[in-house]
């Protein structure tokens, strides 16, 4: 089996966001498992925790010098579709993007209620800027009448002087559920969360090849 192009993806313990990653041909991910000792490893929808010991060996064995020597947390994942995006998504760089200005608006969701061990929904990262006043939280629950067990909770969270982007979400996403997701909601979603024209439009090109 071809082993799958490799991202190393170095995060921030403080906001849990991507600080930075490295991406690993075919070849170099080849050689990057057996140095783990992993072995030919599927990571199609699978992230593997690195260990501090495992980020020396790859910053020596690489010569990385964009990698810190030691990282709170690193993990290594398959290159998926949305990395040949022009652009980095903003999913898992939500908060330090917000707190650079680069985004109004961020918005998370799990089932309701929550059927995961972990905590989908970074709340104790964001929730200390909702008390300084820095963010605007909203949370709503699209329920599910026929199945209450799948509905959704939402929770989003807005720079003040962007709040409005929160009343049209959660009214672009009951009028989705009722009338069926399309590109116009795709598309619109994107422009609420942050996205460019441009970027939309990659996105929409990208997903429409597939």
């Amino acid at each position: 089996m071809t082993t799958n192009a490799l991202i190393l993806e170095i995060i921030d313990s403080a906001t849990g966001c991507i600080t930075g990653e490295v991406k690993f041909s075919e070849a170099e991910a080849s050689k990057l498992l057996d140095l783990l000792d992993i072995g030919n490893t599927d990571f199609l929808g699978v992230s593997y925790e690195l260990e501090e010991s495992d980020m020396r060996k790859i910053k020596i064995i690489f010569k990385l010098k964009n990698i810190p020597e030691i990282a709170s947390t690193a993990y290594l994942r398959a290159q998926g579709v949305l990395d040949d995006l022009p652009y980095k998504i903003h999913t898992n760089r939500e908060l330090l993007m917000m707190l650079a200005g680069e985004k109004p608006l961020a918005v998370f969701y799990d089932f309701y209620p929550s059927t995961n061990d972990s905590e989908l929904i970074p709340t104790d990262k964001f929730e200390p800027y909702v008390i300084n006043g820095r963010f605007i939280k909203r949370e709503f629950i699209l329920k599910n009448e026929q199945n209450p067990d799948k509905s959704i909770q939402w929770i989003l969270y807005a720079v003040p002087s962007e709040s409005w982007r929160i009343d049209a979400f959660i009214l672009m996403t009951k009028t989705a559920s009722i009338c069926g997701w399309n590109n116009g909601f795709e598309r619109m979603e994107g422009t609420l969360l942050g996205y460019s024209d441009e970027q939309n439009d990659a996105y929409q090109e990208l997903m429409n090849a597939l």
